[in-house]
């Protein structure tokens, strides 16, 4: 039986500043599938393995925080919507992986003012082109392809870069630092992403 878990090693340089690696794997369960021809009558589960190798810092008595991570998460039977006239179902896809880099920062302006600048690059691509689903019609078949090797995966930006001011909370300790959060879609229809490895 898939037994999902993490390895986080730590390394502290300086009481404001830490290195850490991170191995996670996890998945996105399977089940009973919609019913319409064509479609299978359930799906396996989407299994995914995620690397971050990243530095949190804080500084100037700890008003600048600063993190960066890199990452790559990488899927196996990622699970894939489709539909036809108005029904959608689930069918495995092949292999995704996802990478990049990000960087978080904050900046305590005053005791009611925080600022923040975080930009994320994202490259994520399918590996591997998915089967096709036949649906029969009266005289004819329609042919669904729900995705194709080297194609973008859809609901995750190559770049994004919020930028908002807020009300600032006390700044955390390096070894608690920003948590990295990402997630990366399914092929070409709406579908809500696999959740990443806790």
């Amino acid at each position: 039986m898939y037994s999902p878990g993490s390895l986080s090693p730590q390394f502290k340089l300086t009481d404001d500043a830490m290195l850490y690696a991170r191995v996670a794997t996890g998945y996105q369960p399977g089940g009973p599938n919609v019913a319409f021809p064509g479609m299978p009558s359930s799906v396996d589960s989407a299994m995914l393995t995620s690397y971050e190798l990243g530095l949190k810092s804080q500084f100037a008595d700890r008003r600048v925080v600063l993190d960066m991570a890199a990452f790559r998460i990488d899927w196996d039977d990622i699970q894939v919507a489709a539909s036809f006239n108005g029904l959608s179902g689930l069918i495995n896809g092949g292999e995704a992986s996802s990478e990049g880099v990000e960087l978080s920062s904050q900046f305590h302006a005053t005791e009611n003012l925080l600022l923040g600048v975080n930009g994320v690059y994202t490259k994520a691509r399918l590996k591997s082109d998915f089967e096709p689903i036949v649906v029969p019609q009266d005289g004819y078949d329609v042919i669904l392809n729900s995705g194709l090797g080297g194609d973008s995966i859809p609901y995750v930006p190559e770049w994004s870069h919020p930028r908002r001011p807020s009300t600032p909370s006390p700044p955390a300790p390096a070894s608690a630092g920003t948590s990295v959060a990402r997630c990366a879609g399914s092929t070409n229809a709406s579908t809500a992403p696999p959740s990443r490895p806790g």
